[in-house]
């Protein structure tokens, strides 16, 4: 799963033609790990139940964005519960009202919508008749935040703000037994009826 969604992301890269965002850069082990190391995030990072959480006001195409995120151990956000999808609003909302990459994408098989981070996508909160994929080639999630409240499908070369996440420090221990169980139990639930 992890090689076929580097590939996906990498095609998604090198499709856009674009090099990586004004301001994306490295990010050393110290400037990640940040602040007090008994803080389940990391300096700058915002917790909600298990997970952190942060913003970037950085213009990304999806693929720059995930690429940033998975430099700072973590993708582009995933959404597990309607607690989360309010955060993750509430957080964008603070900074903007446009919308923001998540880590949602159906390039692979369209339709069927994964999360970068290989984990289920086990809820949905589509805005009203979408996913649409208008005009075709609409293979990555946005958040909207403005006029909207929930996720559309739009052209992955587009430049967005993004949100990364990844496990609090506490959560990290119990991902490899986690990532097994859902490689055993994935399943898909159709976003169309």
């Amino acid at each position: 799963m992890s090689l076929l969604l580097c590939c996906i992301v990498m095609a998604l890269h090198l499709a856009t033609g674009l090099d990586a965002a004004p301001g994306v850069v490295n990010t050393t082990e110290e400037e990640v790990e940040g602040g007090d190391s008994q803080s389940p995030c990391p300096a700058g990072w915002h917790q909600n139940e298990h997970r952190c959480f942060s913003f970037y006001p950085v213009w990304a195409t999806w693929a720059t964005a995930e690429l940033y995120c998975s430099q700072h151990r973590g993708n582009l956000v995933s959404v597990h519960s309607p607690g989360q999808q309010v955060f993750v609003q509430d957080l964008v909302r603070r900074h903007t009202d446009q919308p923001v990459w998540m880590g949602g994408y159906d390039a692979a098989q369209e339709g069927m919508w994964l999360w970068s981070d290989g984990s289920a996508v086990d809820s949905f909160y589509w805005e009203e008749d979408e996913p649409s994929n208008s005009g075709q080639g609409e293979n990555c999630m946005e958040l909207h935040t403005g006029g909207g409240q929930g996720w559309n499908d739009v052209s992955c070369g587009e430049l967005r703000f993004y949100v990364c996440s990844m496990e609090t420090r506490s959560g990290l221990a119990v991902i490899p037994s986690q990532k097994k169980k859902h490689e055993r139990g994935i399943y898909w639930r159709s976003t169309r009826m």
